[in-house]
């Protein structure tokens, strides 16, 4: 028989399944499990029978029930600067992902790049009953926050190194280096982004320590750190682009950015690749499409974002949290192949940037 709830509405329970599929409450509660290795418990007849009754019944399972059966809630928050952010969208697909394979759902909060407001929102999250979270907008020097009685991780940027998933950003920006070392470029400008986080800091650094290495004179590569928008890459190329002294290259350590100085090169009636090389950093879908299509840094940040919640599942299970370097790889379009000497352009290539994918965290 199927209970009702105080308006009269017809409201299934566990042992209205178990009683339909003729097995024990226990029984129901065991194949309904969202963890594999308790389902795997029951017989696969019982399994069917307990689904089938389920799906007769239109049962749904109540979480905060289980939640107190069980003390976890099966729930995990992941934190980021700006839910607009196609970046961050992308590493939420591949957490999702991975958590929803061992039976968790996500949700997700803006802190607005803001320290403070990233705190409160841990403290309603865990007032809320998640079991863990992920924070992804971690500023550099900081301290970890504070124990909130469930594992708080960050990933894709760190505030101290090493720590969490993270992408190998430094490499990522020797490789535009190297890239552009190679096409013959020597007056290059760099679009720096947040002094604040690793992931632009890192990028700029690798960049700038690659330069170096190369004998380049860094002192002479102008360095305009600010946001990410491509507002911002427009006003700061169009100001750099009628300097004196004439760039041949700018690297943008964020696909916005490098969009923003794209257009600033169109209004100058200047031909991206030919004129003036342009790379970005993210390879956002955007950049294949473009008129001109754009060189960039890919991450594969689903895959990021799946290792963190891997990272995060493994520490609900007592494991201590992982640290990796995810290594990026360097896309090249026209953007930026064209020697600035003859003219001439390459197809597209792809800079691979390390022999593997995932490797530990150093420091720096």
């Amino acid at each position: 028989m199927v209970s009702e709830d105080r308006g009269g509405r017809r409201r299934v329970k566990l042992a209205d399944v178990a009683a339909e599929a003729g097995v024990h409450t226990a029984t129901a509660s065991r194949a309904l499990s969202p963890r594999d290795d308790i389902v795997a418990a029951v017989s696969r007849e019982k399994r069917d029978r307990v689904l089938a009754a389920a799906q007769r019944l239109g049962y749904r399972p109540n979480r905060q029930g289980r939640a107190l059966r069980t003390g976890h809630s099966q729930v995990l928050g992941l934190l980021v600067p700006r839910i607009s952010d196609t970046v961050l969208s992308t590493f939420y697909e591949g957490m999702l992902a991975e958590a929803q394979g061992s039976g968790y759902s996500v949700v997700v909060a803006n802190t607005a790049d803001n320290p403070e407001q990233r705190e409160g929102f841990i403290r309603e999250l865990v007032e809320h009953g998640v079991d863990g979270i992920i924070y992804t907008d971690a500023h550099l020097g900081e301290p970890p926050p504070t124990d909130h009685g469930v594992p708080v991780l960050p990933a894709y940027r760190f505030s101290e190194p090493p720590g969490g998933v993270v992408v190998d950003d430094e490499a990522g920006g020797a490789l535009v280096a190297r890239h552009l070392i190679e096409a013959g470029h020597e007056h290059i400008a760099l679009l720096a982004g947040f002094p604040y986080a690793s992931s632009t800091t890192g990028r700029s650094r690798g960049f700038l320590t690659e330069l170096e290495r190369l004998g380049l004179d860094v002192e002479r590569v102008p360095v305009e750190h600010g946001g990410l928008s491509a507002a911002e890459g427009r006003t700061i190329a169009e100001r750099l682009l009628a300097a004196p002294e004439p760039l041949t290259a700018v690297f943008a350590v964020d696909d916005h950015l490098a969009l923003g100085v794209l257009s600033a090169v169109h209004r100058a009636g200047l031909t991206p690749g030919r004129d003036i090389a342009v790379v970005g950093y993210n390879d956002l879908p955007v950049a294949r499409e473009l008129p001109v299509p754009m060189s960039s840094v890919a991450v594969p940040l689903d895959i990021l974002g799946a290792r963190a919640a891997r990272s995060l599942l493994g520490a609900l299970r007592g494991d201590a949290p992982v640290s990796e370097l995810v290594a990026p790889e360097l896309r090249v379009r026209e953007s930026s192949t064209r020697d600035p000497a003859d003219g001439s352009s390459a197809g597209h290539t792809a800079v691979p940037g390390a022999e593997d994918s995932v490797r530990p965290a150093r420091g720096t």
